[in-house]
């Protein structure tokens, strides 16, 4: 019965949210959805930012939403998200393909866009960019594993310019690629 008044508070608070563009949970959490990171065409890459509301920087999950390329959405994600809210991480939930018309490799390279576009904006959302965990449910981690430690050439794709410095382990292991 909880687990059931959980999942019915998580979609209502999903549909919520995707309907109005920014809105503050309690006081710890600014939420600002579908925020675009990139446009390819006619589609735009949106992500969702729950952002901590002090002036701090803090750790920040970016999370790829799992399901397969014909009906999934990052929507649904937010029973995953709660442990990091509640942690008091900054969470970035990112929308890294259309349905039925993104596919691997460009929705890879969505999801690399939308790292680029995390570490971009780190100080406009108090993103520690030195404290990313990628992260994702079923093919979202896949998405989260090849978005951390496959490189990819400096301006390889116009659609997400850009040659951030994005860390995925400390700097002392040598382990920094720019994707």
């Amino acid at each position: 019965m909880l687990l059931t008044r959980l999942h019915f508070f998580a979609l209502s608070a999903a549909v919520t949210l995707a309907q109005s563009p920014s809105v503050e949970i309690a006081s710890n959490y600014r939420v600002q959805t579908n925020v675009t990171y990139m446009k390819e065409g006619t589609w735009e890459g949106k992500l969702d930012i729950y952002q901590r509301t002090d002036s701090a920087v803090h750790p920040t999950l970016v999370y790829f939403h799992g399901g397969d390329s014909l009906s999934s959405s990052k929507e649904p994600a937010i029973l995953s998200l709660l442990p990091y809210l509640e942690w008091g991480w900054n969470v970035v939930n990112v929308e890294h393909h259309y349905p039925s018309a993104t596919i691997a490799p460009a929705a890879m390279a969505n999801a690399f866009c939308a790292v680029r576009w995390v570490v971009r904006n780190a100080g406009n959302y108090g993103f520690d960019a030195s404290r990313l965990v990628l992260s994702g449910g079923s093919s979202g981690g896949w998405f989260a594993l090849t978005s951390a430690i496959i490189p990819r050439p400096d301006g390889s794709d116009p659609s997400c310019p850009g040659n951030e410095l994005v860390r995925v382990a400390p700097s002392s292991t040598g382990m920094e690629l720019r994707i």
